[in-house]
């Protein structure tokens, strides 16, 4: 059994698990993207092309989180307790930083890009907090923190959809149903001033990405970066219109699989880099920019240029070091030590051998594993 391991054994069963084995330059890629032209769209003036620049970004974001994650779930099979230990690792992953942006934002009265700062009610600090400011329709206290909700909100779903996939449901059905909930809601409720199921479709893009991942890649990787660039100017000449952000998530979610992987080099290298601090990246533009343009003014426009690169670069790999990466381990450590495997070997003898991962039978049982698949790296 996986709790009477040494903790050190225990430790690689869960990186082995839920973490990081091979890389995947595609996915980096698209990570990278997506975080770089939300940063370069909150540096700009504000526009039409601004601002579908900056929700493209995020679009992205929704699509790439949701193929990772199930790729993630995947690497785990249907191993007892697989919800319950996904449900604690994303909250040790994505609270932490966010709830110390709220804190931040708020004991420094940053506001961007607005010039005052607005004060926020008990109640709207507790959602922001909690990440349920949709529910309320209420402000978010730093502008990217308004896209989280509604991941968080996707987490409760995510282990239930990949569970329905493996066990034959078709990916098809998943997604009429996905585009169903938010048409069903506008009619239900049209006046409301906030929408909880918006972007179900644009999660979906991951799903349907998920769905074909094992498929014949058989275009070249350089078009990729050119795909998704080109559905962010379809995105933004169609005016941004809700049928069109589904549109583009599922398309990209749908090609996503049938690029060929881009090849260990210098774009690779940075691209990875970028992907693995962008989570900082997204938190911490805002109070920096609100630090180097507007708390500032006396400096020059290229003195405050100057100080605000070098800080986008170090503040993220410091938060990553400092906060992310270690909460990250702890949240999969505490979650195989709250919700512990069972011993697979009786598992592996009676169950469906695909429901069960390589990677279990490899720091669960004596004998050696069978070689197989490698891992998709990512979470």
């Amino acid at each position: 059994m996986l709790e009477h391991q040494p903790e050190d054994q225990q430790l690689a069963a869960c990186d082995t698990l839920t973490g990081n084995r091979e890389p995947n330059r595609n996915l980096d890629i698209l990570r990278a993207i997506a975080v770089s032209v939300v940063l370069v769209a909150h540096c700009l003036p504000k526009s039409s092309p601004q601002q579908a620049l900056g929700h493209y970004g995020v679009l992205i974001f929704f699509v790439h989180t949701a193929l990772v994650l199930l790729l993630s779930l995947d690497r785990q099979g249907e191993a007892p307790g697989l919800a319950r230990r996904f449900y604690l690792q994303r909250a040790f992953r994505i609270y932490p930083l966010s709830v110390l942006c709220v804190l931040v934002s708020l004991g420094c009265r940053i506001s961007w890009p607005e010039a005052v700062f607005t004060p926020h009610s008990g109640l709207s600090i507790t959602a922001n907090l909690l990440l349920v400011q949709n529910f309320l329709a209420g402000p978010s206290v730093s502008a990217p923190l308004w896209s989280l909700p509604f991941e968080v909100q996707m987490y409760i779903v995510l282990p239930a959809i990949f569970l329905l996939l493996r066990r034959g449901t078709k990916v098809t059905i998943l997604a009429v149903i996905s585009l169903a909930l938010p048409i069903a809601e506008a009619l239900v409720r049209p006046l409301s001033g906030g929408w909880l199921t918006i972007y179900v479709p644009c999660f979906m893009g991951g799903v349907l990405a998920y769905s074909r991942y094992r498929c014949r890649r058989w275009l070249t990787w350089w078009l990729w970066p050119g795909v998704v660039g080109a559905f962010g100017i379809f995105y933004w000449i169609t005016g941004q219109v809700v049928p069109c952000q589904w549109l583009v998530c599922m398309g990209l979610g749908l090609l996503a699989p049938v690029f060929r992987e881009a090849p260990a080099g210098l774009l690779s290298k940075v691209a990875g880099l970028i992907a693995r601090y962008s989570y900082g990246v997204y938190l911490a533009h805002v109070p920096l920019l609100w630090l180097c343009f507007q708390r500032l003014p006396g400096l020059p426009p290229a003195i405050r240029w100057l100080l605000f690169v070098p800080l986008m670069c170090i503040v993220p790999v410091a938060l990553y070091h400092l906060i992310e990466e270690p909460m990250i381990r702890s949240g999969k450590a505490i979650s195989f030590r709250v919700f512990p495997l069972p011993n697979l070997r009786s598992e592996i003898g009676r169950a469906n051998p695909v429901s069960l991962p390589l990677a279990a039978r490899a720091h669960l049982s004596p004998e050696p594993a069978v070689a197989g698949p490698q891992a998709v790296r990512h979470q």
